[in-house]
């Protein structure tokens, strides 16, 4: 499971959850298909979820994007067709009224993840290195309710995983804090812990190995494995390379 998708689809969800026409009702990750998750009241609702991710694990330019995500951010709204032309939000209930609903919620989302006042939507932001491309697309369905939907994808460089071993720090850290302080989410905290460190956090040496994909031979070579007895005791400061050879 990779930890920094999980960390985008939360934090957006919880940045998103208040600040739109659909109040709390924002979904991680809902798989059922449209039509069968709008709400009797016809009430907007937003589905959050990350369908496509890309690593490049052959860089040559220090400022080319490592990992590509796509985060999608769907927006629906409903009226039942027999009900006909009638209000909601002050907006009739027209196609017209449904798309203008769509517009109105588009922008929120765009509002509510910039929002500087909120911890969650700073930590979306700080999940995150860039952006690349943005799009929304517009789809409608007709099987006894009338369906609008937006899917609103965008292109995102997350952060590096973290190395597996290391005891929280930073961005992680502070996932885990603003997780513990939501009743909603406090259940996953010893979860997301145990992905980041186990049940025990590593030693460096060991850390620094996984943090390379070193393999036995290269991690002797470089000397970086302890000596049987002293794993506790060594800590790896730097790697140097080593001398030329004599003569050259």
């Amino acid at each position: 499971m990779s930890v920094v998708r999980l960390a985008l689809r939360l934090a957006t969800v919880m940045a998103l959850k208040g600040k739109t026409l659909a109040g709390e009702d924002v979904g991680d990750s809902v798989i059922a298909a449209a039509d069968s998750r709008m709400r009797p009241d016809r009430a907007p609702a937003i589905v959050v979820y990350i369908d496509d991710a890309a690593r490049n694990l052959r860089v040559l330019l220090a400022e080319q994007p490592k990992h590509s995500i796509w985060l999608d951010v769907e927006l629906m709204v409903t009226a039942k067709v027999e009900r006909g032309n009638q209000t909601h939000y002050g907006v009739h209930m027209t196609d017209a009224g449904l798309e203008c609903l769509l517009d109105v919620m588009e922008r929120q989302v765009d509002v509510a993840l910039s929002d500087t006042e909120s911890p969650w939507a700073e930590l979306y932001r700080s999940l995150h290195v860039g952006a690349g491309e943005r799009r929304s697309i517009r789809a409608a369905s007709d099987q006894g309710i009338r369906t609008a939907s937006r899917q609103i994808s965008m292109e995102l460089h997350p952060i590096p995983e973290p190395t597996y071993g290391n005891d929280p720090s930073g961005v992680w850290a502070r996932l885990l804090e603003l997780m513990a302080a939501e009743p909603e989410c406090a259940h996953l905290v010893p979860l997301v812990r145990n992905m980041l460190t186990g049940d025990v956090p590593a030693h460096q040496w060991q850390i620094d190995i996984r943090d390379r994909l070193l393999s036995d031979g290269q991690t002797d070579a470089l000397l970086l494995r302890p000596v049987p007895g002293a794993e506790a005791d060594v800590a790896i400061a730097s790697i140097a390379e080593p001398d030329a050879e004599p003569g050259t």
